[in-house]
């Protein structure tokens, strides 16, 4: 009788800690390349490539941290910004959304309902688009101070 009393009270407080903590959710993101050019998928710890998403089709890959990409001659970060409820598909091994890369280089979300490429983009809720933060080459870097190089 002691023992299930104390795997109840421990499957309580797992529960409890489960239901009350703030777990981030690890999302599939299955983004369309609409924007007319290649698109290489960056790890962000390392900024190698590992993948490429041609013009015209999808790529889905884990949406933890945001997404890390490159275009010719251009890197992006795009921060991480949960979508709603309404625009999520949960099977039974994924919790997806579907997103559009548009010709502008912003993240569009498309409902479940809707196939890419989107032609019109509907509204798009708070957060959304999501905006590329550049990361400019060292050339485009302004000078600190006026002091000789050696």
């Amino acid at each position: 009788m002691t023992s299930l009393l104390r795997f109840t009270l421990l499957v309580g407080l797992l529960f409890f800690a489960a239901t009350t903590s703030h777990a981030v959710v690890i999302y599939e993101m299955k983004l369309f390349n609409a924007s007319g050019q290649p698109v290489e998928l960056l790890d962000k710890s390392t900024g190698k490539s590992w993948a490429t998403i041609a013009p015209g089709r999808t790529k889905s890959f884990e949406y933890y941290e945001g997404v890390s990409l490159r275009c010719p001659g251009r890197q992006f970060t795009y921060m991480r910004v949960d979508p709603p409820s309404q625009y999520i598909s949960v099977g039974l091994f994924s919790t997806s959304f579907k997103a559009q890369l548009g010709k502008d280089l912003r993240i569009y979300l498309l409902p479940p309902s809707l196939s890419p490429p989107a032609t019109q983009i509907p509204p798009q809720p708070r957060g959304f688009p999501l905006r590329p933060v550049t990361h400019g080459s060292n050339h485009r870097m302004k000078p600190t101070a006026n002091r000789p190089y050696g």
